[in-house]
């Protein structure tokens, strides 16, 4: 009898071991579960840290080279290198500065445009004054060869004239025969 109750005691043991051992592996399973939950979401974050990283480093490698240019001409730092918390004010402020300079450069290209009307305007002028100026002397030349040929005209005229008064003057005197 004494080894049916050692028996059953290790039957109660054995159970007792089971049931705690089927415990430990539902806990196990859950703890791994989450460890591999956890494993997920920590490689999750390091694949967007990689990318912001090298969305960052390719912001860094942005060729800007007029950007250097602009902060000169507008006399403020339009890019960070350094992250602050309050880059949304930063932001906000490149922002206007940079709206600010658009609305100087669009002013000035109506003016530019407005210029260049004007002067295309004065070259048309200029061409038109050219044109006559160029004319001048064939005019010049037509109206000395009318000159000419008036003069001519009048030399001949005035020669035939002269013949015929001569003709009538010697017609007025009486001849003495």
């Amino acid at each position: 009898m004494r080894s049916m109750i050692t028996l059953a005691k290790l039957k109660a043991l054995n159970r007792t071991l089971h049931l705690s051992l089927d415990a430990k592996r539902k806990g196990l399973e859950s703890k791994k579960t989450s460890i591999d939950q956890l494993q997920l979401g920590y490689e999750n974050f390091l694949y967007r840290k990689a990318h912001l990283e090298k969305e960052i480093q390719q912001c860094k490698d942005l060729q800007t080279p007029n950007l250097d240019e602009i902060e000169k001409e507008v006399g403020h730092s339009l890019g960070s290198t350094d992250f602050c918390d309050n880059l949304s004010t930063v932001h906000e402020h490149t922002l206007a500065v940079m709206q600010t300079e658009r609305e100087k450069r669009l002013q000035v290209k109506v003016e530019l445009d407005q210029l260049e009307e004007h002067r295309n305007a004065a070259m048309a002028q200029l061409d038109r004054k050219r044109k006559f100026v160029n004319t001048i002397p064939d005019h010049v030349a037509k109206l000395k060869r009318i000159n000419d040929e008036v003069d001519h005209a009048f030399r001949e005229f005035e020669s035939g004239t002269g013949q015929e008064e001569d003709n009538a003057h010697e017609m007025d005197v009486p001849e003495d025969s």
